[in-house]
């Protein structure tokens, strides 16, 4: 059995849900990127019944990336609500096997089987009977000065010890010592159309916000068919189908994996990553990349 995670003060919960914000950050962007890498038309090699099958994969990736985001703002609102601050930095992409525990692997990938799998295990639920062991080996255990409390596989674990911290420390401290921020420095409905984005100002609604994160994307501690795990398991299954009766099929453009336009320092040379050798392609990506620092 996995250990809890267990929290016994403010700055460890800080730490965790800064580490909360950034895996909610990550995935999201995995989850773009093989969105944005699915073919859009016949003319790029499919059949018209196979394309239909894609096009609505393409928008389901599309709605769970969108409640992605819903969650990365509120574990911002957590931070800000206990004494924090929004966290809305994160590792470059692929991620060092360093960054987390390494049931995590985060790159840019493009729509594919292997892909989905990672997605599938991801957002698996806590049940260890609800699928199987990762399909990417395993790195060395991590060590750090909050590792006693960093010892989680998946999100569940995560968030279900954040809520146990958050229930200790209430009690530690009284809601009113925990729970510092003014609502009006949050992040709000006015500013996002993202139903379920209330503000965190005492424990109640801080629970109210982890089921939120936790039903929603994994399914809680049992499979849900309507939380993100359950939708990538449906792809999975039609996949699986359309692929028996024309094993040609291929959803994804050919994208390469981990694309950058020049490497950044933070990427070691053994890391995955390739680099863009077309100069408008090359111009293309980085206009991408400045809208999107500017977007954050």
């Amino acid at each position: 059995m996995e250990a809890p995670v267990r929290i016994e003060n403010r700055a460890q919960l800080i730490y965790l849900l800064t580490e909360a914000s950034e895996l909610e950050h990550g995935i999201m962007c995995c989850y773009l990127f093989a969105a944005f890498s699915m073919k859009r038309g016949v003319d790029e090699g499919i059949a018209e019944e196979q394309l239909s099958s894609v096009r609505r994969w393409r928008r389901t990736i599309l709605q769970i990336s969108i409640e992605e985001m819903l969650h990365m703002c509120l574990a911002c609102n957590l931070l800000t609500a206990v004494g924090g601050s929004s966290h809305l930095r994160r590792p470059n992409l692929p991620v060092s096997p360093k960054a987390y525990p390494p049931s995590f692997k985060l790159e840019l990938a493009p729509f594919c089987r292997q892909t989905l799998e990672n997605f599938i295990f991801i957002e698996r639920p806590e049940d260890p009977e609800s699928g199987a062991g990762s399909p990417f080996p395993q790195a060395p255990k991590l060590s750090d000065i909050f590792s006693s409390a960093r010892e989680y596989q998946n999100q569940g674990r995560l968030y279900h010890g954040i809520e146990d911290g958050l229930q200790y420390l209430s009690q530690k401290y009284g809601e009113s010592g925990l729970f510092l921020s003014p609502q009006n420095a949050q992040i709000a409905g006015a500013y996002f159309n993202l139903p379920g984005l209330n503000p965190v100002v005492d424990l109640t609604s801080a629970e109210a916000a982890l089921q939120g994160i936790i039903v929603q994307g994994e399914g809680g501690r049992g499979f849900s068919k309507d939380s993100h795990h359950g939708r990538f398991i449906a792809i999975q299954d039609e996949y699986e189908q359309i692929l028996k009766d024309d094993p040609a099929f291929e959803p994804a453009r050919p994208v390469i994996w981990n694309p950058y336009s020049m490497l950044p320092s933070d990427v070691g040379i053994d890391s995955e990553v390739n680099l863009i050798e077309d100069p408008l392609s090359i111009d293309i990506s980085n206009l991408f990349d400045g809208c999107y620092e500017i977007l954050i």
